[in-house]
């Protein structure tokens, strides 16, 4: 069952993170689809992994982990971890 719902939760960060691409044209996204990520347990997914100027630094493994319990995941909310 946990399976489903980070596949539910991958899915809708990737359309949250598409709509943020678009409003902040000067911030990269990249998708690792979870297959490739073979050094990554399927619990810890999805992650976001940071990087400024080449150096990593956020590591948010199994992201919605870092949304408040009982906020919803919406643009609002991912940007709020994000701009942490």
């Amino acid at each position: 069952m946990r399976a489903d719902l980070q596949s539910t939760d991958s899915k809708t960060l990737f359309q949250l993170f598409s709509k943020l691409a678009r409003r902040h044209p000067t911030t990269h996204f990249l998708r690792l689809p979870s297959q490739y990520a073979e050094d990554m347990a399927a619990s810890a997914l999805p992650a976001v992994l940071a990087y400024r100027r080449g150096a990593l630094i956020a590591n948010m493994v199994h992201f919605v982990d870092e949304i408040h319990p009982g906020q919803s995941i919406n643009i609002t909310t991912v940007e709020g971890v994000l701009s942490k």
